[in-house]
């Protein structure tokens, strides 16, 4: 169904997607930083900023009161979430690390380690029990069945049905 060129076109589209260079330098290279500046996210359109509005009045609010708004809530917010929230989630998150911790040492480890151990003292109790109990009559039970003696030969069924047929 594929011919030859369809696959050669797909190992060259393959080919392509895949650097030359695999070293280590650009396998992990980023790209540049998002710009968070005021005038890289609020742009105005070039007619209003050409027109005679946007020179007097829209200049003025967008530079003066807006730009100056923002900044400060870009900065109030970085301060809140750094300075007041920083602080108490490291807190938080190596506290809960070293209960986690703790737990997993003093608690579960020792609970497995008895799991463990009681196990084998169940088995070696019911290995005994049955050895005791059980294998005694399972072997009785075993030379009995052992003189039952069963032929099971395609002849005899045969030979039933000739012998209703004579009587």
């Amino acid at each position: 169904m594929s011919t030859s060129g369809e696959e050669a076109k797909i190992l060259e589209d393959v080919k392509s997607r895949v650097p030359d260079d695999m070293s280590s330098d650009t396998l992990y290279k980023f790209g540049p930083h998002v710009n968070v500046e005021f005038n890289d996210i609020f742009e105005e359109s070039l007619d209003y900023q050409q027109s005679n509005l946007g020179q007097s009045i829209g200049t003025k609010v967008n530079h003066g009161c807006l730009q100056s708004l923002f900044d400060k809530c870009n900065s109030g917010t970085f301060y809140v979430l750094s300075v007041l929230i920083g602080w108490l989630s490291a807190l938080v998150c190596g506290l809960l690390f070293g209960v986690n911790m703790a737990v997993q040492i003093w608690c579960i480890q020792p609970c497995i380690k008895l799991v463990f151990t009681w196990l084998r003292l169940c088995f070696a109790c019911n290995r005994a029990y049955v050895r005791a109990c059980f294998d005694p009559i399972f072997q009785s039970i075993g030379q009995c069945l052992a003189y039952i003696r069963g032929s099971f030969r395609t002849e005899q069924m045969e030979q039933r049905p000739s012998a209703a047929a004579s009587k």
